[in-house]
This record gives structure tokens, sequence and C-alpha cells, in this order.
């Protein structure tokens, strides 16, 4: 049951209408070509779930975002009834009709699968290369690491070789083509079949109990679009479900009490290195669901320690909120570096590491930090903007001296009269609010596109969408986007494209997480962008990002012209500023004459 082939997943999905298989639980009506309903996961007065028929997905655009009320089929008979991934799988092949053996749906011991061997296979073979010559330099990186033998050893960590050896070396073994395929370790193309994470590192990555079902591989070449790629969805392998190192954190967790959460596997290793094995990450894509309850299973309290830059911050925004709403305890590593846990290691110690695991900050202090560092104080409304962010969370707190106390913080940091906070507080908690007078959702038929910035980056991710060409043009012109979410996405297009060789938005929907469904989703929905590929178009996008990203550095080079009272540096510093106008100016200028030919 839980080894239905990939093959039969794909097959089962393509066939059922997604509109049918829902209007099969809920009412469902029509709208233009899609079909909207009243969403079975929160209580809904207007019809705020709405089905994508040329996608084949469904999004509620008032549920949480963290609810993960946005997917295709399968999740939401998951969802409806309940059920696991192989049980919905079952359910809707049964509702469409669809033969296949799926055997005996109720939970049984683990049986090793022919997916699970080859993993295995896999880890030894790579093992073994990574002590050949030509795996010389990927060890040498991972001692640069602070990776030494045992740790390499303990996670099993190898090399995949160049020139296709591994899916040689597994066809040798006697594993059929479409076995190696399907676990996601080969991709056949007209020359033959070629390895997926072909001349990289490769850390196995395995389930709750220790059995392998995937890899997480890192590249070495400076140029490439995806430092880390991980293996697609599989028979054994769903990237929302699963959490790094798991297996081994949970023996750690019931001496600790506590589990921590980083962004990356060599996070993890570091946080080990420095005495803290009840390290967890995510599979490179923000933290899901049903990964919060796996931990939550195991303990109540959460640390988080991702990075201290801004996408760091972000991400423990956005896990804490999801671990509160769960009723779990958070607090935040200590650490107002923006060193990740191995650089402050091997900068400051492991005595600093446990001193900011030790002696963390609580939820409130980092929301107090968090929203500071986005906004001007010295504004008045960027001021008023912050206070009202703050008093969200303030007025969330369930205990009464903890209100009173950050009121008073707050007003000490804002120098705000305390009086007029507490009156604000005293306006959240007034009973009888009428519910027409609360903010309602933003009507889902038409996305809102806030600037040129995000108009720009979301016609790239349509252009890309569009044609193989788009992704190649992105490659080469611009190969990130500034928006830190819109570009997981087009890094996440660019290895479906470059594993599979075309894009099929529905199977590629199937491989992504919940917050990168709902992603694909808006912008698919959002009418102002062009449906088919169109090259101009998207070169007038790319040009757009370039303006946008030199118009940025000038406002850096302003604020250092500022800081400095050497007239010789300021001269530098100016010059630099006119260098980059006349970049923008030649930009301009080509878009411009591209419109006038046009015309």
């Amino acid at each position: 049951m839980n080894n239905i082939p990939q093959e039969v997943i794909n097959d089962i999905r393509s066939r059922a209408r997604i509109e049918e298989i829902i209007g099969s639980y809920i009412t469902v009506q029509r709208q233009g070509n899609n079909y909207i309903a009243y969403c079975p996961f929160h209580d809904d007065h207007n019809p705020s779930l709405h089905i994508n028929v040329s996608m084949q997905l469904f999004k509620c655009f008032s549920c949480p975002a963290e609810n993960g009320s946005a997917g295709d089929v399968f999740k939401f008979v998951e969802k409806y009834k309940h059920v696991t991934f192989p049980e919905a799988v079952k359910i809707v092949a049964e509702q469409i009709g669809y033969q296949y053996d799926f055997g005996d749906t109720g939970k049984k011991l683990f049986v090793e699968s022919v997916t699970h061997r080859l993993n295995r296979e896999t880890i030894a073979f790579c093992q073994y290369e990574l002590t050949t010559k030509a795996g010389k330099p990927f060890r040498e990186y991972l001692h640069n690491r602070h990776i030494d033998d045992e740790m390499i050893d303990k996670y099993a960590i190898g090399y995949n070789p160049a020139d296709d050896k591994l899916t040689a070396y597994l066809s040798k073994k006697g594993y059929q083509d479409k076995d190696i395929i399907e676990a996601n370790l080969g991709r056949m193309s007209s020359s033959g079949m070629h390895d997926v994470f072909t001349n990289r590192i490769m850390i196995p990555v395995y389930d709750g109990e220790g059995h392998p079902i995937g890899f997480t591989a890192r590249t070495l070449d400076p140029d490439s679009n995806s430092k880390y790629i991980n293996t697609s969805e599989t028979p054994v392998f769903r990237k929302s479900n699963v959490l790094f190192n798991l297996h081994r954190a949970k023996e750690v967790v019931r001496e600790k009490k506590f589990m921590i959460i980083c962004e990356g596997p060599m996070d993890v290793m570091a946080l080990e290195r420095g005495g803290y094995g009840n390290a967890v990450c995510s599979m490179g894509t923000a933290t899901t669901d049903q990964q919060i309850m796996a931990i939550k299973r195991l303990t109540n309290r959460l640390l988080l320690a991702y990075d201290g830059d801004k996408a760091g911050q972000s991400a423990i925004y956005r896990t804490g909120q999801m671990a509160l709403q769960k009723g779990m305890q958070v607090t935040v590593l200590n650490n107002n570096t923006e060193l990740d846990p191995d650089e402050i290691i091997n900068t400051y110690g492991k005595g600093e590491l446990a001193a900011m695991i030790e002696k963390p900050k609580n939820w409130m202090d980092f929301i107090l930090e968090y929203f500071r560092r986005q906004y001007d104080l010295s504004n008045y409304n960027h001021k008023r903007e912050y206070i009202s962010a703050v008093m969200k969370h303030i007025n969330e707190l369930s205990e009464a001296m903890d209100r009173e106390n950050y009121r008073h913080r707050l007003a000490e940091i804002t120098g705000v009269n305390y009086s007029l906070l507490s009156a604000e507080q005293s306006a959240a908690e007034a009973p009888g609010e009428r519910k027409a007078d609360k903010p309602q959702p933003v009507s889902p038929r038409m996305p809102i596109l806030t600037n040129g910035l995000e108009i720009a980056q979301k016609t790239i991710i349509m252009q890309m969408l569009q044609s193989n060409r788009g992704i190649e043009i992105f490659k080469q012109q611009l190969s990130k986007l500034p928006d830190a979410s819109l570009n997981e996405l087009a890094m996440q297009i660019i290895d479906y494209a470059s594993q599979h060789g075309r894009l099929v938005i529905s199977e590629l929907a199937s491989q992504i997480s919940d917050e990168m469904q709902s992603l694909l989703y808006d912008i698919n929905e959002t009418e102002i962008l062009r449906k088919e590929f169109d090259e101009e178009t998207l070169n007038d996008a790319v040009i757009e990002i370039k303006i946008n990203e030199l118009i940025k550095q000038k406002e850096d080079i302003s604020r250092q012209i500022k800081m400095v009272n050497d007239g010789v540096v300021k001269a530098k510093y100016v010059g630099q500023q006119k260098e980059i106008n006349q970049q923008i100016r030649e930009l301009k200028s080509k878009k411009s004459e591209r419109v006038r030919k046009k015309n």
C-alpha cells in the first residue's frame, strides 16, 4: 500500500477531474472556467475555496497558509477524510474506477521496497566513491567545513561521481531502469540513462524510523543555479513530511526535552559538533504542518535556530507562528550575528553557540526585534505600523502580566506614551466587536500585485512555466529573484525541468511544498500576466529587476556617503553612482527601443 509506483500516482491524478472529486464531497459552483465552493476546513461564510481546472489544484483563500488548504486532488481527500496519502490515492482511484491492486490498507510492519534497496545501494556506492581520487576534492570540502571522518561515517555522506557511474552501477546490480527512475536516482533521455545527482556530495535522508528514503545533494560548482537539490517525490519520499535527522534527534530529545529546527543539513551537523544532537531541518522547503506535528509528538518545546540573516529571520517568524498555533512553547536562538551555527562555532567557539542555545530569546523578545528591523522608527508612519504589528502579538498573549510587561517595553522602544498603548490594548479586547468591522479576505479572483518589481518577478515565473526557453533566459540573465519565496519557486521549476525535460504544471505542483503550491496557484490566477511564452515580455521583466537592483546599489552607496568624511572616498562613491546611473539609462533605453520598434 505504501509503495504505489509514481507512474500509477501520476496516471490517477491525470485521469481524476479535481472538480468532480471535490464535488462528490461538497457542493461546487462553476465560475468561468473554474469552480468555487464553501471551504470545509474552516467556518466559511463566503465561497473561499477555488478550484483551478487547468492546473488541477484547489486553494482556500481564507484558511491560514500554515493550514495547508491548497494542493491537488489527493491533498483534498487527505484533509477531508483524515487519511494518509496512500489511502487518499486509493480512494480517488476507486472513485474514478481505476484498476490497481493497492494491497492491505491496514497498518503493517515495515517491508523494504525496491526504492529503499536502491537508496541503500546508492549510499554504499557513494560512500566508497568519496574515498577515491575523484572524490578527494569533495572530502576536502567536508573537512574544511569541519565535518570529520567520524561525522562523515555517522551521516553516511558520499559522492555521486560524474559520467553517470551510479546508474551504470545500479543497472549492473540488476535493477531495472524504471525502478531507478522511480527512486529519482536516474532519468531517461534520448541519449540514455543519466544520474540525477551527478558530481555532487550525497547526504542520505532517512524516515523517522531510520529507513533510507532519499538524498539531499550539494554541488561544489560555483556557477550552478542550485547549490542543493533534493530527491523529488517518490513512493517513499514526500518532502512536506520529511525532517532531516529526525531518527537520530528523537533519541536525544528524550534527554534534552526540546527540539532544535534549523535551515539545512550542514547546520544540523554543526549543532551536533557543538553538543546538540537534537536538531532537525526541513528539506529545502518552508516548514509544514506535518513537520511541526511530527516534532510535537516528541516534545512541546521548540527552539528555532535559523540563520541570522533576513531570510532566516523570516523563516523563524513563519515557523514560530505555526508552532504557537499548535500550542507549542517556542524560543529563538539568541543569535544577533548573521552567521549560521557552523560559522558561530568556527568564529567564536562551541561555548558561544551553547550560550545562545541555553539562554534563548523568548518569542515576544524576538517579535520586538523582528519588526523593528523592518521599520524606521524615526518616521512617524513607520512607527505606527511597527506598533500595530507588535501590538497584534501582545494582544495574543494569554497572561495579563505578560501583556502589561510588553506594552511597557514597546512604549520604551517607540517613545509613545504608555497610556496610548493601554487604550489600544483595551480596544482590542473590547467585547461585541462586529464581524463586519473586521478586515475581509482579499478577493481570490484577482490576486493583488503591489508593485512593478512583484509584477516583473511573477511575469518571469509565468514565462518559465510556458517554455524551457524562458527557463534558459532566466538562468543566463538573472539566475536569482529578489523575493525569497518567488526565487525558491523559480529554483524548483528549474530542478523539475532539468530532471524531466519538460514542464507539466499539475505534476510540478504535486512535487512542491504547500506554500509553493499556493504561490503557483496565485501566479496562475493573476489575470494581467501573459499566459503564453513571449520573449519580449520576459526580457522587459528581466530589465525591470536589473534596474531595481541597481537602484538598491545606489541607495546603499548614498548611505555610505553620509557616513564618511574623507573627500577622496566620497568622490569614489560619487563615481560609482554615476556608473550605476549610466547602466540604468542604458537598460531603460534598451526597453524603450524595443517598445518603439514594436509599435
